[in-house]
Protein backbone atom coordinates (compact mmCIF):
# COMPACT_ATOMS: atom_id res chain seq x y z
CA UNK A 1 0.00 0.00 0.00
CA UNK A 2 3.07 2.66 0.93
CA UNK A 3 4.91 1.66 -2.42
CA UNK A 4 1.52 2.21 -4.39
CA UNK A 5 1.33 5.53 -2.24
CA UNK A 6 4.78 6.49 -3.28
CA UNK A 7 4.28 5.38 -7.04
CA UNK A 8 1.26 7.73 -7.04
CA UNK A 9 2.21 10.89 -5.40
CA UNK A 10 5.81 10.57 -7.65
CA UNK A 11 3.46 10.85 -10.87
CA UNK A 12 1.70 13.51 -9.31
CA UNK A 13 4.58 15.59 -8.91
CA UNK A 14 5.64 14.63 -12.44
CA UNK A 15 1.78 15.93 -13.79
CA UNK A 16 1.73 19.11 -11.75
CA UNK A 17 5.46 19.96 -12.87
CA UNK A 18 4.62 19.51 -16.74
CA UNK A 19 0.82 20.76 -15.83
CA UNK A 20 2.76 24.20 -14.73
CA UNK A 21 4.92 24.36 -17.04
CA UNK A 22 2.73 23.67 -20.28
CA UNK A 23 0.11 26.48 -19.06
CA UNK A 24 2.71 29.00 -17.69
CA UNK A 25 0.96 32.13 -17.21
CA UNK A 26 3.56 34.38 -18.83
CA UNK A 27 1.21 37.15 -18.28
CA UNK A 28 0.43 37.03 -14.73
CA UNK A 29 2.87 39.07 -12.14
CA UNK A 30 6.13 38.51 -11.12
CA UNK A 31 5.48 36.52 -7.78
CA UNK A 32 2.67 34.69 -9.31
CA UNK A 33 5.32 33.23 -12.08
CA UNK A 34 8.19 33.18 -9.69
CA UNK A 35 6.56 30.93 -7.35
CA UNK A 36 5.23 29.00 -10.29
CA UNK A 37 8.62 28.49 -12.28
CA UNK A 38 9.81 27.26 -8.66
CA UNK A 39 7.68 23.87 -9.59
CA UNK A 40 9.73 22.54 -12.59
CA UNK A 41 13.18 24.64 -12.20
CA UNK A 42 16.55 22.95 -12.21
CA UNK A 43 16.90 21.48 -8.92
CA UNK A 44 13.39 22.06 -7.44
CA UNK A 45 11.80 20.33 -4.41
CA UNK A 46 9.12 19.34 -5.89
CA UNK A 47 8.89 15.89 -6.47
CA UNK A 48 10.42 15.23 -2.98
CA UNK A 49 8.10 17.54 -1.03
CA UNK A 50 4.87 16.37 -3.00
CA UNK A 51 6.23 12.47 -2.09
CA UNK A 52 6.83 13.83 2.09
CA UNK A 53 3.74 15.79 2.55
CA UNK A 54 1.43 13.49 0.76
CA UNK A 55 3.20 10.61 2.27
CA UNK A 56 2.22 12.38 5.45
CA UNK A 57 -1.43 13.24 4.73
CA UNK A 58 -1.69 9.83 3.68
CA UNK A 59 -0.51 7.80 6.80
CA UNK A 60 -2.55 10.59 9.20
CA UNK A 61 -5.88 10.53 7.01
CA UNK A 62 -5.42 6.40 7.52
CA UNK A 63 -5.19 6.33 10.94
CA UNK A 64 -8.12 8.75 11.19
CA UNK A 65 -10.23 6.55 8.80
CA UNK A 66 -9.35 3.48 10.77
CA UNK A 67 -9.91 5.22 14.37
CA UNK A 68 -13.24 6.33 12.85
CA UNK A 69 -14.37 2.99 11.76
CA UNK A 70 -13.16 0.91 14.89
CA UNK A 71 -14.99 3.51 17.09
CA UNK A 72 -18.11 2.98 14.88
CA UNK A 73 -18.04 -0.26 15.27
CA UNK A 74 -17.27 -0.61 18.93
CA UNK A 75 -19.45 2.22 19.80
CA UNK A 76 -22.48 0.61 21.95
CA UNK A 77 -26.00 1.03 19.82
CA UNK A 78 -28.21 0.24 22.82
CA UNK A 79 -26.63 3.21 25.10
CA UNK A 80 -29.38 5.08 24.80
CA UNK A 81 -32.47 3.85 23.10
CA UNK A 82 -32.06 -0.31 23.04
CA UNK A 83 -33.82 -2.46 26.02
CA UNK A 84 -32.48 -2.84 29.37
CA UNK A 85 -34.96 -5.21 30.88
CA UNK A 86 -35.68 -8.94 29.85
CA UNK A 87 -39.11 -10.29 30.68
CA UNK A 88 -39.43 -14.26 29.30
CA UNK A 89 -41.54 -17.66 29.90
CA UNK A 90 -44.58 -15.45 28.88
CA UNK A 91 -47.37 -17.87 28.74
CA UNK A 92 -49.87 -16.82 26.03
CA UNK A 93 -52.44 -16.26 28.69
CA UNK A 94 -50.09 -14.03 30.38
CA UNK A 95 -49.22 -11.66 27.47
CA UNK A 96 -52.09 -9.37 27.58
CA UNK A 97 -51.74 -8.59 31.20
CA UNK A 98 -48.10 -8.38 31.13
CA UNK A 99 -48.00 -5.70 27.96
CA UNK A 100 -51.27 -3.65 30.40
CA UNK A 101 -48.73 -3.42 33.71
CA UNK A 102 -45.66 -2.69 31.89
CA UNK A 103 -47.51 0.24 29.81
CA UNK A 104 -48.87 1.13 33.72
CA UNK A 105 -45.33 2.27 34.57
CA UNK A 106 -45.18 4.60 31.79
CA UNK A 107 -42.54 1.37 29.99
CA UNK A 108 -42.90 1.29 26.37
CA UNK A 109 -42.69 -2.32 24.89
CA UNK A 110 -40.28 -2.63 22.90
CA UNK A 111 -41.01 -6.01 21.44
CA UNK A 112 -43.62 -8.75 22.49
CA UNK A 113 -41.86 -12.02 20.38
CA UNK A 114 -43.60 -15.44 20.31
CA UNK A 115 -40.56 -18.58 20.49
CA UNK A 116 -40.76 -21.67 19.49
CA UNK A 117 -38.15 -24.44 19.82
CA UNK A 118 -37.74 -26.72 17.15
CA UNK A 119 -35.01 -28.99 15.07
CA UNK A 120 -33.90 -30.23 11.98
CA UNK A 121 -35.41 -33.28 10.28
CA UNK A 122 -34.55 -33.40 6.53
CA UNK A 123 -32.75 -30.85 4.38
CA UNK A 124 -33.83 -31.62 0.35
CA UNK A 125 -35.31 -34.72 1.64
CA UNK A 126 -32.30 -36.22 2.87
CA UNK A 127 -32.71 -37.13 6.63
CA UNK A 128 -29.84 -35.19 9.16
CA UNK A 129 -28.65 -38.69 10.38
CA UNK A 130 -27.87 -39.20 6.53
CA UNK A 131 -25.98 -35.78 5.87
CA UNK A 132 -24.10 -36.37 9.31
CA UNK A 133 -22.52 -39.50 7.45
CA UNK A 134 -21.81 -37.71 4.59
CA UNK A 135 -18.03 -37.51 5.31
CA UNK A 136 -18.10 -35.08 2.03
CA UNK A 137 -20.62 -32.43 2.64
CA UNK A 138 -19.06 -29.95 4.44
CA UNK A 139 -22.13 -28.58 6.74
CA UNK A 140 -21.05 -28.10 10.13
CA UNK A 141 -22.30 -31.21 12.76
CA UNK A 142 -23.43 -28.41 15.14
CA UNK A 143 -25.71 -26.27 12.73
CA UNK A 144 -27.56 -29.69 11.97
CA UNK A 145 -28.29 -30.63 15.11
CA UNK A 146 -28.80 -27.56 17.83
CA UNK A 147 -32.11 -26.66 18.95
CA UNK A 148 -33.58 -23.52 17.04
CA UNK A 149 -35.61 -21.36 18.40
CA UNK A 150 -38.27 -19.26 15.83
CA UNK A 151 -41.24 -17.03 15.49
CA UNK A 152 -43.58 -15.79 13.17
CA UNK A 153 -44.51 -12.46 12.02
CA UNK A 154 -45.12 -11.39 8.66
CA UNK A 155 -42.97 -8.17 8.99
CA UNK A 156 -39.39 -7.36 9.24
CA UNK A 157 -37.71 -5.88 12.15
CA UNK A 158 -35.95 -2.80 11.77
CA UNK A 159 -32.34 -5.35 12.41
CA UNK A 160 -33.02 -7.01 9.53
CA UNK A 161 -32.53 -6.16 5.49
CA UNK A 162 -34.41 -8.71 2.82
CA UNK A 163 -31.27 -9.53 0.31
CA UNK A 164 -32.52 -12.28 -1.85
CA UNK A 165 -36.01 -13.72 -2.27
CA UNK A 166 -38.88 -12.51 -1.20
CA UNK A 167 -40.00 -12.29 2.77
CA UNK A 168 -41.85 -15.66 4.79
CA UNK A 169 -45.04 -16.26 3.30
CA UNK A 170 -47.51 -18.85 2.29
CA UNK A 171 -48.85 -19.25 -1.03
CA UNK A 172 -51.82 -20.32 -2.37
CA UNK A 173 -51.55 -24.16 -2.08
CA UNK A 174 -50.49 -22.62 1.54
CA UNK A 175 -46.51 -24.09 0.94
CA UNK A 176 -44.76 -22.27 3.70
CA UNK A 177 -41.94 -20.28 3.22
CA UNK A 178 -40.02 -19.11 5.82
CA UNK A 179 -36.87 -16.52 5.78
CA UNK A 180 -33.11 -17.45 6.99
CA UNK A 181 -30.01 -15.46 8.51
CA UNK A 182 -27.41 -15.11 5.75
CA UNK A 183 -24.33 -16.65 7.98
CA UNK A 184 -26.67 -19.85 8.92
CA UNK A 185 -27.54 -20.16 5.25
CA UNK A 186 -23.95 -20.06 4.35
CA UNK A 187 -23.53 -22.40 6.78
CA UNK A 188 -26.05 -25.34 6.11
CA UNK A 189 -25.73 -24.45 2.02
CA UNK A 190 -28.89 -23.47 1.47
CA UNK A 191 -30.17 -22.10 -1.75
CA UNK A 192 -33.76 -20.15 -2.61
CA UNK A 193 -36.51 -23.01 -2.95
CA UNK A 194 -34.52 -25.16 -1.07
CA UNK A 195 -36.62 -27.99 1.51
CA UNK A 196 -36.29 -28.05 4.91
CA UNK A 197 -38.92 -30.34 7.31
CA UNK A 198 -38.49 -28.79 10.86
CA UNK A 199 -39.71 -31.40 13.75
CA UNK A 200 -41.71 -28.68 15.85
CA UNK A 201 -41.64 -30.97 19.05
CA UNK A 202 -42.43 -34.15 17.40
CA UNK A 203 -44.53 -32.53 14.83
CA UNK A 204 -42.85 -32.13 11.29
CA UNK A 205 -44.02 -29.32 9.41
CA UNK A 206 -41.99 -28.76 5.53
CA UNK A 207 -40.93 -25.68 4.55
CA UNK A 208 -39.09 -23.93 2.59
CA UNK A 209 -36.39 -21.55 2.14
CA UNK A 210 -38.25 -18.21 0.36
CA UNK A 211 -35.90 -15.72 1.52
CA UNK A 212 -32.49 -14.57 2.64
CA UNK A 213 -32.68 -12.06 5.38
CA UNK A 214 -28.90 -9.80 6.41
CA UNK A 215 -29.34 -9.59 10.55
CA UNK A 216 -27.83 -7.12 12.65
CA UNK A 217 -27.35 -9.06 15.77
CA UNK A 218 -26.86 -6.67 18.39
CA UNK A 219 -29.98 -4.44 17.29
CA UNK A 220 -32.91 -4.39 19.75
CA UNK A 221 -32.85 -8.65 20.29
CA UNK A 222 -33.63 -11.21 20.30
CA UNK A 223 -32.97 -11.51 16.57
CA UNK A 224 -33.99 -14.99 14.73
CA UNK A 225 -32.69 -17.75 12.32
CA UNK A 226 -35.28 -18.64 10.67
CA UNK A 227 -38.41 -16.40 10.14
CA UNK A 228 -41.99 -18.22 10.18
CA UNK A 229 -44.96 -16.66 8.53
CA UNK A 230 -48.00 -16.34 10.39
CA UNK A 231 -50.64 -19.45 10.46
CA UNK A 232 -48.21 -22.12 10.95
CA UNK A 233 -46.75 -21.91 14.24
CA UNK A 234 -49.57 -20.33 16.46
CA UNK A 235 -51.45 -23.52 18.06
CA UNK A 236 -47.50 -24.82 18.85
CA UNK A 237 -46.32 -25.25 22.66
CA UNK A 238 -44.16 -21.62 22.93
CA UNK A 239 -43.54 -18.48 25.58
CA UNK A 240 -43.19 -15.05 24.56
CA UNK A 241 -40.53 -12.74 25.49
CA UNK A 242 -41.12 -8.81 26.23
CA UNK A 243 -38.32 -6.39 25.92
CA UNK A 244 -38.42 -2.53 27.35
CA UNK A 245 -36.37 -0.09 28.81
CA UNK A 246 -36.07 1.33 32.56
CA UNK A 247 -34.10 3.90 32.97
CA UNK A 248 -34.21 4.90 37.13
CA UNK A 249 -33.94 2.50 40.04
CA UNK A 250 -36.96 3.23 41.40
CA UNK A 251 -39.30 2.11 38.39
CA UNK A 252 -37.08 -0.70 37.90
CA UNK A 253 -37.96 -2.19 42.01
CA UNK A 254 -41.36 -1.01 42.03
CA UNK A 255 -42.32 -3.01 38.51
CA UNK A 256 -40.33 -6.36 39.48
CA UNK A 257 -42.07 -6.46 43.22
CA UNK A 258 -45.67 -6.10 41.20
CA UNK A 259 -44.45 -8.90 38.21
CA UNK A 260 -42.94 -11.38 41.00
CA UNK A 261 -46.47 -10.81 42.86
CA UNK A 262 -48.56 -10.93 39.98
CA UNK A 263 -46.80 -13.37 37.31
CA UNK A 264 -44.60 -15.21 39.67
CA UNK A 265 -43.06 -17.95 36.46
CA UNK A 266 -42.39 -15.31 34.61
CA UNK A 267 -38.48 -14.40 34.79
CA UNK A 268 -36.99 -10.98 34.68
CA UNK A 269 -33.45 -9.98 33.14
CA UNK A 270 -32.31 -6.84 34.22
CA UNK A 271 -29.33 -5.68 32.05
CA UNK A 272 -29.04 -1.90 32.93
CA UNK A 273 -25.51 -2.85 35.15
CA UNK A 274 -23.98 -4.92 32.67
CA UNK A 275 -24.96 -2.83 29.96
CA UNK A 276 -23.45 -0.15 31.97
CA UNK A 277 -20.37 -2.02 32.41
CA UNK A 278 -19.95 -3.09 28.88
CA UNK A 279 -20.61 0.72 27.99
CA UNK A 280 -17.70 1.93 30.58
CA UNK A 281 -15.04 -0.75 28.99
CA UNK A 282 -16.39 0.69 25.01
CA UNK A 283 -15.44 4.18 26.91
CA UNK A 284 -11.82 2.77 27.72
CA UNK A 285 -11.59 1.47 24.81
CA UNK A 286 -12.71 4.40 22.47
CA UNK A 287 -9.91 6.20 24.97
CA UNK A 288 -6.89 4.14 23.81
CA UNK A 289 -8.14 4.23 20.03
CA UNK A 290 -8.41 8.03 19.74
CA UNK A 291 -4.89 8.20 22.59
CA UNK A 292 -3.07 6.09 19.76
CA UNK A 293 -4.04 7.74 16.78
CA UNK A 294 -3.48 11.00 18.24
CA UNK A 295 0.33 9.96 19.23
CA UNK A 296 0.67 8.76 15.54
CA UNK A 297 -0.95 11.93 14.14
CA UNK A 298 1.73 14.13 16.14
CA UNK A 299 4.04 12.20 15.03
CA UNK A 300 3.07 12.42 11.33
CA UNK A 301 2.82 16.40 11.95
CA UNK A 302 6.67 16.26 13.61
CA UNK A 303 8.26 14.27 10.29
CA UNK A 304 6.32 16.49 7.80
CA UNK A 305 7.11 19.72 9.66
CA UNK A 306 11.24 18.47 9.25
CA UNK A 307 10.77 17.69 6.00
CA UNK A 308 9.60 20.95 4.74
CA UNK A 309 12.11 23.00 7.02
CA UNK A 310 15.03 20.42 5.18
CA UNK A 311 13.83 22.52 1.80
CA UNK A 312 14.94 25.22 3.59
CA UNK A 313 18.72 24.83 2.33
CA UNK A 314 17.47 24.60 -1.42
CA UNK A 315 15.88 28.08 -1.09
CA UNK A 316 18.22 30.03 0.23
CA UNK A 317 20.22 30.91 -2.12
CA UNK A 318 17.94 31.89 -4.72
CA UNK A 319 15.81 34.17 -2.10
CA UNK A 320 19.50 35.67 -1.40
CA UNK A 321 20.11 36.33 -5.22
CA UNK A 322 16.15 37.74 -5.65
CA UNK A 323 17.22 40.02 -2.35
CA UNK A 324 20.16 40.89 -3.95
CA UNK A 325 18.34 41.49 -7.53
CA UNK A 326 15.86 44.25 -6.04
CA UNK A 327 12.91 41.72 -4.35
CA UNK A 328 10.97 43.24 -1.54
CA UNK A 329 10.25 41.00 1.76
CA UNK A 330 6.21 41.23 0.54
CA UNK A 331 7.11 39.63 -2.66
CA UNK A 332 9.80 36.86 -1.06
CA UNK A 333 6.89 35.99 1.20
CA UNK A 334 3.90 36.03 -1.11
CA UNK A 335 5.76 33.79 -3.82
CA UNK A 336 6.89 31.37 -1.23
CA UNK A 337 3.23 31.09 0.26
CA UNK A 338 1.68 30.70 -3.38
CA UNK A 339 4.35 27.75 -3.86
CA UNK A 340 3.62 26.12 -0.95
CA UNK A 341 -0.01 26.26 -0.97
CA UNK A 342 0.44 24.59 -4.49
CA UNK A 343 2.06 21.98 -3.46
CA UNK A 344 0.23 21.48 0.31
CA UNK A 345 -3.56 21.76 -1.51
CA UNK A 346 -2.39 18.99 -4.71
CA UNK A 347 -0.26 16.58 -2.36
CA UNK A 348 -2.51 16.42 0.69
CA UNK A 349 -5.61 15.93 -1.73
CA UNK A 350 -3.95 13.21 -3.06
CA UNK A 351 -2.96 11.60 0.27
CA UNK A 352 -6.17 11.84 1.18
CA UNK A 353 -7.54 10.07 -1.70
CA UNK A 354 -5.13 7.01 -1.49
CA UNK A 355 -5.91 7.46 2.50
CA UNK A 356 -9.80 6.78 1.14
CA UNK A 357 -9.00 3.74 -0.64
CA UNK A 358 -6.47 2.11 1.92
CA UNK A 359 -8.81 2.56 5.17
CA UNK A 360 -11.32 0.99 3.27
CA UNK A 361 -9.29 -1.90 2.43
CA UNK A 362 -7.95 -2.02 6.13
CA UNK A 363 -11.91 -2.08 7.65
CA UNK A 364 -13.13 -4.64 5.32
CA UNK A 365 -10.80 -7.17 4.74
CA UNK A 366 -8.29 -6.75 8.05
CA UNK A 367 -10.46 -5.31 10.59
CA UNK A 368 -13.97 -6.62 9.24
CA UNK A 369 -15.58 -3.63 10.18
CA UNK A 370 -17.95 -0.90 8.43
CA UNK A 371 -16.05 1.66 6.30
CA UNK A 372 -16.80 5.05 8.09
CA UNK A 373 -15.11 7.75 6.56
CA UNK A 374 -15.99 11.46 7.81
CA UNK A 375 -15.64 14.19 5.33
CA UNK A 376 -15.75 16.61 8.33
CA UNK A 377 -12.70 15.24 10.06
CA UNK A 378 -10.69 14.49 6.48
CA UNK A 379 -11.16 18.33 5.25
CA UNK A 380 -9.89 19.21 8.68
CA UNK A 381 -6.85 17.04 8.29
CA UNK A 382 -6.22 18.66 4.35
CA UNK A 383 -7.00 22.30 5.92
CA UNK A 384 -4.05 21.04 8.41
CA UNK A 385 -1.53 19.92 6.00
CA UNK A 386 -1.75 23.02 3.85
CA UNK A 387 -1.88 25.28 6.37
CA UNK A 388 1.46 23.45 8.04
CA UNK A 389 3.20 23.57 4.30
CA UNK A 390 2.43 27.04 3.97
CA UNK A 391 3.47 27.95 7.68
CA UNK A 392 6.85 25.97 8.02
CA UNK A 393 7.30 27.73 4.92
CA UNK A 394 7.20 30.76 5.55
CA UNK A 395 8.79 30.19 8.65
CA UNK A 396 11.82 29.13 6.76
CA UNK A 397 11.53 32.32 4.65
CA UNK A 398 11.46 34.46 7.82
CA UNK A 399 15.01 33.77 8.80
CA UNK A 400 16.19 34.76 5.47
CA UNK A 401 14.48 38.01 4.69
CA UNK A 402 15.14 39.66 8.40
CA UNK A 403 19.16 39.31 7.94
CA UNK A 404 21.11 40.72 4.43
CA UNK A 405 22.43 39.04 1.77
CA UNK A 406 25.98 39.73 2.96
CA UNK A 407 25.93 38.15 6.25
CA UNK A 408 23.72 34.88 4.92
CA UNK A 409 26.32 34.58 2.07
CA UNK A 410 29.35 34.75 4.72
CA UNK A 411 27.52 31.92 7.14
CA UNK A 412 26.95 29.64 3.83
CA UNK A 413 30.95 30.20 2.70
Amino acid sequence: GIFVAFACLFLLSKVIMLSVKKFFPHNAGFIWRQSLSNLFRPNNQTTVLVLVIGLGAFLISTLYIVQTSLLNQVEFVGDSNQSNTILFDIQNDQKVNIVKMTESHGLPVKQLVPIVTCRLAEINGIPIREIQKDTTDEIPNWALTREYRVTYRDTLNASEELVEGAIQHKNESDSVFVTISNGMQENLELEIGDQIIFDVQGFPITTYIGGIREVDWPQDPPNFIFVFPTGVLEEAPQIYVLTTRIDDQSTADKYSRELVASFPNVSLIDLRLILKTISGFFDKVSFVIRFMALFSIITGLIVLAGAVINSRYARMKENVLLRTLGAVKKQIVGLTIIEYSYLGVFAGLAGILLSILSGWTLSLFMFEVIFFPEPVGLFIIWFGVVFLTVFVGWWNTRGIINKSPLEILRKEV
